[in-house]
């Protein structure tokens, strides 16, 4: 009947939309909103993250936006269509790309403007924090 998982979640979703709509209007509150917070929950959580990159760094789309500048990442690379933002914190970001947004996209390409960026910054880092220290 479902054709796969995703459409299950988006059912069970939908249902606590209807019934905490049902509750409020029933005028049990917070029943209603609790089941109203966990539907919004549920949709926002299965969002896929959209991701930015631009000469100022890569905007990442998730739950909110986060921007992060180049000197922010020891690493940035996509291969095989599997994208990984290693970040100076210790941090991993991995993400599989979808077919339909690498259509235009040349891997190669890519990995030379992330690295050629990411030397950037950290060149301009560098010389910042040496003239600080002098």
């Amino acid at each position: 009947m479902l054709p796969n998982r995703k459409a299950k979640y988006y059912w069970i979703d939908a249902g606590l939309l209807i019934c905490g709509t049902v509750l409020l209007v029933f005028s049990k509150w917070i029943p209603g909103i609790l089941l109203l917070m966990m539907a919004l929950m549920g949709f926002l959580i299965r969002r896929k993250p959209y991701l930015h990159f631009s000469d100022k760094g890569v905007k990442i789309h998730i739950l909110w936006v986060k921007q992060h500048a180049w000197s922010d990442f020891n690493a940035c690379l996509l291969k095989d269509g599997m994208l990984s933002l290693d970040f100076k914190n210790n941090r991993l970001f991995q993400e599989v790309i979808s077919p339909n947004s690498q259509s235009g996209l040349n891997e190669a390409e890519f990995n030379a403007f992330c690295i050629r960026k990411i030397s950037e910054a950290t060149d301009l880092t560098t010389q910042e924090e040496l003239l600080h220290q002098n």
